[in-house]
């Protein structure tokens, strides 16, 4: 993809705590988000559930994406 492509300034992802959820805020991460504020954390009765903030900075808001097509945090 060698488009503009105009992406969400703002992400809060949430999960159970385990490697899938690591690895989706990994690859926000790598795309140029940033964590934004602490985890919060709570249980369901069985597992541990997570959720994190993520924001684009305004210098990384529009940018060329040739890495990837998919959102990884669908």
């Amino acid at each position: 993809m060698t488009h503009i492509e105009a992406r969400l300034r703002y992400r809060v992802l949430t999960g159970p705590d385990d490697a899938e959820f690591c690895r989706r805020v990994s690859i926000l991460m790598e795309d140029g988000y940033e964590l934004h504020g602490s985890p919060s954390l709570t249980h369901d009765g069985q597992r541990v559930i997570v959720a994190q903030a993520l924001v684009l900075p305004p210098y990384e808001a529009v940018r060329s994406r040739t890495d990837r097509t998919a959102d990884p945090v669908q």
